[in-house]
């Protein structure tokens, strides 16, 4: 009786040892401390990483919070972006570092949840559920595929394109010598009857709500459909 006190919420013996312990009242005055118990740090782990990256990874530490006595834990994390290691291990009070690891470069924007449950070895009804909570945040643009530089005869038509990935929408700017050519916003652009004026450098500035990316240079060279006229004149039979 008396746990129900609020005094025994902090209370504890004369080692200084918590009086309730697992859920368990110690009201001796040493004897109950010696039993080891499970203790986790932190409760819960927060993280965030820009899409198509890995997550920094974080770090729990396990320590039997008992003053004597052997503690075995294991240790398992449910979703399958994140994993722990050692998975298990053995304490008799020191602090032992587990290590989080994120493989979070495949997951979609938005929020993520999972959970790491830690329990003592052979008593699966004492453990410690840590939250995770993930988010993935939108990046922007990257270019995997970059416009190639082009010959073309002058009077047929061009087509230069480029590749994105990470979250949409993208919006699409093309240029020709850094200045913006009107209309030539899609992910291909099309000129067509190209004339020798429309060689020179391209490259298109790619964006969405994020940020924006610019792509490499692609060179248009314009030949001639005309051949040079014969010097000398035409020859003649005598």
């Amino acid at each position: 009786s008396g746990t129900n006190l609020s005094w025994m919420s902090g209370a504890v013996d004369l080692a200084g040892n918590q009086r309730i312990i697992n859920g368990t009242v110690d009201m001796g005055a040493f004897e109950f401390a010696e039993l080891p118990y499970l203790s986790v740090s932190p409760s819960s782990l927060t993280n965030s990483v820009l899409q198509g990256q890995d997550a920094t990874n974080q770090v729990l530490e396990v320590w039997n919070g008992g003053t004597a006595g052997t503690l075995q834990y294991l240790i398992h994390a449910d979703e399958s972006w994140l994993d722990c290691s050692p998975t298990s291990g053995t304490t008799t009070g020191e602090v032992d570092p587990i290590q989080v690891n994120y493989s979070t470069a495949a997951l979609p924007t938005g929020l993520h949840q999972a959970s790491i449950k830690v329990v003592e070895a052979g008593t699966m009804a004492l453990h410690h559920m840590i939250a995770v909570t993930l988010t993935v945040n939108p990046a922007a643009p990257e270019i995997v595929t970059q416009p190639i530089a082009r010959s073309v005869v002058e009077g047929a038509s061009l087509m230069l394109s480029v590749a994105v990935t990470n979250d949409g929408p993208f919006f699409y700017e093309w240029r020709m010598g850094a200045a913006p050519i009107p209309l030539q916003t899609n992910r291909t652009m099309v000129l067509a009857d190209v004339l020798p004026a429309d060689g020179g450098v391209y490259d298109v500035v790619v964006s969405n709500l994020v940020g924006s990316v610019t792509s490499s240079v692609a060179t248009l060279t314009v030949v001639s459909a005309v051949p040079p006229a014969a010097v000398g004149g035409p020859v003649t039979d005598d």
